[in-house]
């Protein structure tokens, strides 16, 4: 199949990106988008992005297009994939958000390796509400599902929320065993658990720095 490798596209955002049309778009050609432009929790990705076309894809955007972008015009044709080295991946969370819920799903074309004790919150409005309430960040991959705060907050969870703010959180669990990697490997699932009650208020955004891997990797268990 032939290949544009040589004229990068260059887009304001990536709803510029979006408006190309999927079936006029070489397999590997690369498009840089000045931000994302998308808005998480009413926060705006300023954060620039770099994305990959693969003709044939059928992944899904399901993160704001952080991973994935849909082209408006034969999207059928492929997909744009996010192929910056490192990424923060930003997930929106409330205090309605239902337990395990999957807050972010991996194309298939990536795996993601989230960094050594760096997912942390932030908060956009006070949470407040229940009793003793705590939130906690787990993961399912192929190996299996996380502990209970494996990947942010612990298996206690964290709660303490009272002011806008960034939040590093309680270090996850499956950082801490005997300093083994998480790998979230494509259809790997991040999860947001109530650990204890329930708010009854607040909004906010979870960040998980991560290294992007454009490869299929096997996880072992990491616990």
């Amino acid at each position: 199949m032939a290949r544009n490798l040589v004229s990068p596209i260059l887009c304001g955002t990536v709803a510029d990106l979006a408006v190309l049309d999927g079936a006029k778009m070489f397999d590997g050609t690369i498009a840089w988008c000045a931000q994302i432009g998308t808005a998480v929790n009413a926060e705006v990705i300023t954060t620039p992005g770099a994305y990959r076309f693969v003709a044939g894809s059928v992944s899904p955007d399901n993160n704001q297009s952080q991973l994935v972008v849909v082209p408006g015009t034969n999207p059928g044709s492929g997909k744009w994939v996010r192929c910056d080295q490192h990424i923060d991946l930003i997930l929106p969370i409330t205090f309605a958000t239902a337990d395990q819920t999957a807050l972010v799903t991996v194309p298939a074309e990536l795996t993601l390796l989230p960094d050594y004790l760096g997912p942390f919150w932030e908060m956009i409005t006070t949470w407040a509400g229940g009793v003793a309430s705590t939130i906690a960040l787990t993961w399912h991959n192929q190996s299996g599902t996380g502990g209970d705060g494996s990947l942010l907050g612990s298996t206690t969870g964290d709660g303490t929320f009272p002011v806008r703010s960034f939040f590093r959180g309680t270090a996850g669990d499956g950082f801490s065993s005997t300093l083994r990697r998480i790998v979230l490997n494509p259809t790997a699932t991040v999860l947001f658990q109530r650990i204890i009650s329930a708010f009854t208020s607040g909004t906010g955004n979870v960040h998980i720095p991560c290294s992007l891997i454009s490869a299929p990797i096997i996880p072992i268990a990491p616990s």
